[in-house]
């Protein structure tokens, strides 16, 4: 995956009111990690995303933590955590 990727995945996210949540895997120094962006939040996000990684979703800053993957999703059912 690529920036231009995530973008075009982010702005697919906005446009279809059926997806609450956008989930990105980031791989940190070695370790898994996901972020789980809420809808009132997507704009913010992508703009961060846009300007904190590369073309080719490494951080600016620390060349070891990059995103990896992304996926939209309708709903998220955890002990009524998210809804």
């Amino acid at each position: 995956m690529d920036k231009a990727t995530l973008i075009a995945e982010f702005d697919k996210a906005q446009k279809d009111s059926d997806f609450s949540f956008v989930i990105l895997e980031i791989v940190a120094e070695g370790t898994r990690e996901f972020i789980v962006v809420p809808r009132e939040s997507f704009a913010e996000k992508l703009s961060f995303y846009k300007r904190s990684y590369t073309d080719e979703l490494v951080h600016v800053m620390n060349k070891n933590v990059s995103i990896t993957s992304f996926v939209a999703v309708k709903h998220i059912l955890t002990n009524n955590l998210f809804m």
